[in-house]
């Protein structure tokens, strides 16, 4: 369980992340000679439609269990491993020869 303080702190860094690549974006724009300005309104509006497109979670990882396809697959693949080989006897194991096929 994350405390208020902690997700304040994540939500600043947040805002300064997006501040600085709005920031970033003015730069690269002037640089470029390009009359695309937006203020940070409509920057966060169009950067949110991006990250929702991209359909990516927000920390990148996947949770919960993994789809019913993914466990199928594994169980055909467990499937197909191929029969067990027999251990051999400890003085066959043990006698020092090399035991080539004849």
């Amino acid at each position: 369980m994350k405390t208020v303080n902690q997700i304040e702190k994540r939500n600043q860094f947040t805002e300064q992340r997006v501040i600085n690549l709005w920031v970033m974006f003015k730069k690269v724009n002037d640089i470029k000679g390009n009359d695309i300005l937006l203020n940070l309104g409509t920057f966060r509006l169009e950067l949110a439609e991006t990250l929702c497109k991209l359909g990516l979670p927000a920390n990148g990882a996947k949770r919960g269990r993994p789809s019913e396809s993914t466990i199928q697959n594994k169980l055909v693949m467990k499937k197909f491993r191929g029969v067990a080989q027999a251990i051999p006897l400890k003085d066959v194991e043990l006698d020092l020869t090399c035991h080539w096929a004849v």
